[in-house]
């Protein structure tokens, strides 16, 4: 399948990988990304990522609220790195971003985008977000 066809599929493939965090989920496919978050919160959202410049597929926690906001979940958040990694898989890293953003992600190869991997990809999106999602309320209390 294409990348916006495989992003479209998996906006309703991981709806039962979530947690329910008794606040409202979002789930916003916008082009060559996915948009999720929990709340009226939107600039601090979970996203996977289409790059296909770089035949990768991102998924991560971005924090694209203000700087100082996201140097604060960014700081909080790096007490937790190594956690997150034995949790999740040294892939993870988390970085200073464009714009004063920040994000937590892993990559993955892009391709093959099929039934498989649907499923797969839908169940490893439920992990990263069961695993960050405690960690990143605990850090922004």
């Amino acid at each position: 399948m294409l990348p916006y066809q495989f992003l479209r599929r998996l906006t309703e493939a991981v709806r039962p990988h979530l947690p329910d965090r008794g606040e409202p989920l979002h789930l916003e496919p916008h082009g060559r990304l996915l948009k999720i978050w929990y709340g009226a919160d939107k600039a601090i959202h979970y996203e996977v990522w289409v790059h296909e410049r770089t035949v990768q597929l991102e998924l991560g926690l971005h924090c694209e609220a203000s700087p100082e906001r996201n140097a604060q979940t960014r700081h909080g958040l790096s007490f937790y790195l190594f956690d997150l990694k034995v949790a999740l898989g040294s892939g993870v890293e988390l970085e200073e971003w464009d714009r004063g953003w920040v994000r937590l992600y892993e990559t993955h190869p892009l391709y093959p985008l099929d039934e498989l991997r649907l499923t797969e990809f839908a169940e490893r999106v439920g992990l990263f977000i069961r695993t960050v999602q405690p960690i990143y309320e605990e850090v922004n209390r």
